[in-house]
This record gives C-alpha cells, sequence and structure tokens, in this order.
C-alpha cells in the first residue's frame, strides 16, 4: 500500500494524498504535511520524496517593475469621455426628457453605471493600497471626477504583492 500523506497550507488541510496523486499536482513550499510513522507535521520541504513536487515559487519581482500599474491612463480616458458625454445628453435635455417619460428605468441606468464606477475604483484602490471604502463613496456620488483624479494618484511606496500562496 503506498504512503498517503496529509497535506495542510495556512492551517487549512488540503486533503490525504499519495505520490502519485501529487504527481497531478504542485504543493505550495509553504505547506506542511504529516504521514503515518512521522511525529509531528513537518515542512513539505524537510520531506525528501515530496520534493519533487513543491511547486517553483519565482523570485519577487523587481521594484521597478512594482510601480508599473496602468489602470492611470484608463480612468484619464473613460473620465473625459465621461464628461463629453455627459455635457452632450445635459445639453441637449436628454436626461431630463428620460427622467420625465421613464424615470425608473432612467434612475435604475444612472444608479447601475455609478455602482460600476465605485466598484472599479474601489477595486484599482486596494491594489494601490489606499482606502478602497471612501474612495468607492467618492466614486459613486462623483463618477466622473473620481474617475479623473484617479488618473493622477500613485500607489503608495510600501506595498506587498497581492499574491498569496495558493495550492494548485
Amino acid at each position: 500500500m503506498e504512503r498517503e500523506y496529509h497535506i495542510s497550507l495556512n492551517g487549512k488541510n488540503l486533503g490525504t494524498f499519495t505520490l502519485t496523486q501529487l504527481q497531478e499536482r504542485k504543493i505550495d513550499s509553504e505547506a506542511i504535511a504529516w504521514y503515518e510513522g512521522l511525529d509531528d507535521w513537518k515542512p513539505v520541504t524537510e520531506i525528501e520524496e515530496l520534493k519533487d513536487y513543491i511547486k517553483s515559487t519565482p523570485p519577487p519581482v523587481p521594484a521597478s517593475e512594482r510601480k508599473k500599474i496602468l489602470h492611470a491612463p484608463g480612468y484619464l480616458v473613460f473620465g473625459i469621455i465621461s464628461l463629453v458625454i455627459t455635457y452632450l445628453l445635459n445639453g441637449n435635455g436628454y436626461v431630463d426628457s428620460q427622467m420625465n417619460t421613464h424615470p425608473v428605468a432612467t434612475s435604475c441606468v444612472l444608479l447601475g453605471g455609478r455602482s460600476i464606477i465605485a466598484w472599479l475604483i474601489s477595486d484599482t484602490m486596494k491594489l494601490y493600497k489606499r482606502q478602497p471604502f471612501w474612495w468607492g463613496v467618492f466614486g459613486f456620488f462623483l463618477p466622473t471626477l473620481a474617475m479623473l483624479w484617479v488618473a493622477f494618484v500613485k500607489p503608495l511606496k510600501k506595498r506587498k504583492p497581492s499574491s498569496k500562496p495558493q495550492w494548485y
């Protein structure tokens, strides 16, 4: 009978696996393992027969590359487009006429658009290690201004990699 290895990562039991089952998978180098006959859990890096199944981890991204987040130009473009569309629609009274004839549908479209913009801005600010909740509120109430402003916000300097160890 083939030995069974119990694998755990970050306090979560990932299951029991044989070596043949592990051939199809890769183990995170931060995982720990236990098998019958072992006194206590050990890091998978210390168990000789599991070393071939450890997922290789790339070196850290160079500091010069970490600063390159390309969301800003997109927000600037969409902010300007939003300004132009708002000017054209409101200048001709289109939004007011739609609110008079279809108030519920128009309100739903406007609230939906604001919600999507708020979510996108909040998600970007999470990457920038800023306060995503307040940026989302800003994006909901003043979407065009928020998009233009986000285009010029820089990520905080002390950023940690956003990827977490994963089991594949």
